[in-house]
């Protein structure tokens, strides 16, 4: 049979995902009714220091005297100082312990930020949200970055690695072991040390966590009983996730897919000048990959394209979380630019944002991913 032109193989290859997508929708759609959703919203609160009580979602710390920030015992986040920015990240050992949220990228300038010099300064006297004094070529450009961003962003790029968090961990202490036998579906969380108990260490687990159950992740922010500057985005309406759940089935079941990354690995973040203001282009994206019997790395190229075409849609799963996380990630390779372009500036501002706080956010130490929402 001859084969076709590239835009008719084009047409029948995208018909044929869409297909393939209905029919698992029907499947899912079938097989679901007689499992109601639990329609009810989490009863969540947060304590005056801005430390969840997050049991409800699943997430939890380990009463352990021993446990730190919900980190392990000895080295918080040790097995989170790996990789280095452009080292490769589709290999076995990332692939199978790590996983989780990885931030690669250095931004490149665009547009008219293109050949301009880039300087930051921290003002603690300015109001929050206004501390990060951002000049590019010589002229100070609006740069709205909230204390609870900035300070574990830097701190993250400063290190000089790339891994965030992972859901890989392992179980470190008796009681951990104890725990590990009792739950088949525990995931023992791990952050990096800069990133362990902050909002933005939380949010990057939301993110993570999405697709685990995307159900009681729709409502992940609203854990919080206080308002926090520049987080919260209005809900403008809940998210179909059937869909979703779909392609991650229609993944695990023909693509021999196991797991996915939440990172930037590929992709150009760019920064830009628009109305006197900082803008980014370029975002984080779930790539899917497993192992095959020979321990290669499998990359489910198709189902990555698949859910890059639905963005939209994921991020109106949570809007908070997304652009936070969305956010973070951008944050990250604006900062890591810095460092390595302008190394003095970088010190510079490193030593005036040391010894700032910001609000605890208790990050968790495992989930339970089978959680129910009350």
């Amino acid at each position: 049979m001859p084969k076709g032109t590239t835009k008719e193989n084009e047409i029948m290859r995208k018909f044929a995902r869409v297909a393939g997508v209905i029919l698992l929708l029907f499947v899912v759609g079938c097989t679901s009714l007689d499992q109601p959703r639990n329609s009810a919203q989490p009863s969540l609160v947060l304590s005056s220091v801005l430390t969840p009580n997050l049991q409800i979602l699943g997430m939890h710390r380990v009463s352990d005297g021993n446990i730190l920030h919900g980190n392990p015992p000895g080295n918080p986040g040790k097995n989170l100082l790996h990789g280095r920015p452009r080292e490769n990240i589709y290999t076995p050992e990332t692939v199978r312990d790590i996983g989780g949220v990885i931030f690669q990228g250095t931004a490149v300038p665009a547009g008219s930020a293109a050949g301009k010099l880039v300087a930051i300064t921290y003002n603690p006297k300015q109001a929050d949200g206004q501390r990060l004094r951002l000049t590019i070529g010589g002229k100070a450009v609006t740069a709205e970055l909230y204390d609870w961003e900035m300070i574990p962003i830097a701190r993250f790029v400063n290190s000089g690695y790339t891994s965030c968090l992972t859901l890989y961990d392992k179980a470190r202490t008796d009681e951990e072991e104890r725990l590990d036998n009792i739950h088949d579906d525990i995931m023992w969380v791990n952050f990096h040390p800069a990133l362990a108990n902050t909002l933005v260490g939380l949010n990057l687990l939301f993110a993570d966590a999405m697709f685990v159950n995307i159900d009681l992740m729709q409502f992940a922010d609203e854990v919080f009983d206080t308002r926090i500057p520049g987080y919260h985005i209005p809900r403008q309406n809940d998210q179909s996730t059937d869909e979703i759940d779909a392609l991650i089935f229609l993944g695990a079941l023909l693509l021999d897919v196991e797991s996915y990354f939440y990172t930037d690995y590929g992709r150009e973040i760019s920064y830009s000048i628009a109305d006197n203001r900082i803008e980014f282009k370029g975002t984080p994206f779930y790539s899917f990959v497993g192992l095959d019997p020979s321990d290669n790395v499998i990359v489910g190229d198709e189902l990555n394209e698949l859910f890059d075409e639905m963005h939209d849609n994921i991020f109106d799963i949570n809007p908070t979380v997304y652009r936070t996380a969305e956010r973070t990630a951008q944050w990250v390779a604006f900062f890591r630019m810095v460092q390595e372009d302008y190394p003095q500036v970088w010190q510079r501002f490193m030593g005036q944002i040391d010894g700032i706080t910001v609000p605890v956010v208790e990050t968790p130490r495992y989930w339970l991913s089978g959680t129910e929402r009350e």
